[in-house]
């Protein structure tokens, strides 16, 4: 159950109904304090706090993550975001490696891809917006890629996608899934010794609330045993032995942006006391209400099979009249290419709900 005065420890809720999310996250008064605290700390005592974060503070706080993710701490990296994590990653993979994407998937999984790589592979999505999973178990099969690099949820629909599924046709023929969990970590429970991905990213910045300048990566041991992370410099070195680390400390070259590590701290503290349960409970049954009860003049790309969504959908809208609807009604969404986004998290309610149904009525 999330508490009913958890609104009040957000501000904008006062002013506007905030749909956003998938965009960017709110914070808490504390989170954005954790990060303020580094500045004000710093600014009194130099380097020698910055060297106490880097010996207590951010350990302790990866310690945290690797709990919360239900993943070794040695198998997890604090990268700057997804984006730099995926691109530090695939330094390592072979230059002639055959890459299977998902035409349309988010910009820093397909842009970098097809820079770098020849032999790719991209599958389709359906008419209506969702990707077949048994289309792209087939492909998997017929073209026998090295890597399937895929959003968990996609960002310009809000579907997730069966993982399960999909990881049985890569088990097949070998190939490693490599996933991004932005719009996905902080909504829904994620317990990577059990998830099907050989390595999961994620920034921060939406559904775990954290803000921006941290991301975090997390590889399976025997995905770095065959493919060995190439970066390094000064952040991971290890200055007994004078060495630059290998395993996952490889990911982090450089210095730690030690405010957005400090504010990532609070806002795991605050999904850990909420409890991931509570929350995905909660925003997935408003989307499902939402779903349920939509006017039927309204388009919505996808199934409207609620089990196919994540706590977000998207609305047909090529005229923009929707999109300006909303924006008069103070309902803060993302409109991009013809569409709005909307998606609800711990801190909306019923009323946010009810607000979003009267417009759209």
């Amino acid at each position: 159950m999330i508490p009913v005065d958890l609104r009040k420890k957000y501000p904008l809720l006062e002013q506007e109904t905030y749909l956003n999310t998938p965009s960017t996250g709110l914070i808490t008064e504390d989170i954005g304090r954790a990060g303020m605290m580094f500045y004000n700390e710093f600014q009194m005592r130099g380097s020698t706090y910055a060297h106490e974060l880097l010996e207590n503070e951010i350990p302790a706080i990866k310690d945290l993550a690797a709990n919360f993710f239900e993943c070794p701490t040695r198998n997890l990296a604090f990268v700057p975001s997804f984006t730099l994590g995926l691109q530090m990653l695939v330094l390592s993979w072979p230059k002639d490696a055959r890459i299977m994407l998902l035409e349309g998937d988010y910009p820093s999984i397909t842009v970098p891809l097809q820079r770098q790589f020849k032999h790719l592979t991209q599958v389709k999505a359906q008419p209506h917006g969702f990707y077949s999973t048994e289309h792209i178990s087939e492909q998997i099969v017929l073209t026998k890629p090295q890597f399937l690099v895929l959003s968990q949820v996609q960002y310009h629909s809000g579907q997730i996608l069966d993982l399960d599924s999909i990881n049985a046709a890569c088990l097949k023929v070998g190939a490693r899934l490599i996933v991004d969990g932005t719009q996905h970590a902080g909504a829904f429970p994620v317990h990577f010794d059990e998830h099907p991905a050989d390595v999961y990213l994620c920034s921060t910045y939406k559904w775990l609330t954290a803000g921006f300048g941290a991301g975090i990566a997390m590889a399976k041991e025997d995905y770095l045993q065959q493919f060995p992370l190439v970066t390094g410099g000064y952040g991971s070195m290890n200055w007994e032995t004078g060495k630059a680390s290998e395993g996952m400390q490889a990911l982090e070259p450089n210095h730690r942006n030690k405010p957005a590590i400090l504010c990532l701290g609070e806002a795991l503290r605050l999904h850990q006391e909420l409890g991931t349960k509570n929350i995905n409970t909660h925003h997935l049954g408003l989307m499902d209400e939402f779903l349920d009860r939509c006017p039927e003049n309204i388009r919505i790309t996808g199934t409207k099979k609620a089990k196919d969504y994540a706590a977000f959908c998207c609305l047909d809208d090529a005229s923009g009249d929707l999109h300006q609807r909303l924006t008069q009604d103070r309902i803060t969404h993302t409109y991009r290419f013809g569409r709005v986004r909307l998606g609800f998290h711990f801190y909306n309610n019923d009323e946010d709900l009810e607000h979003l149904l009267k417009v759209l009525s």
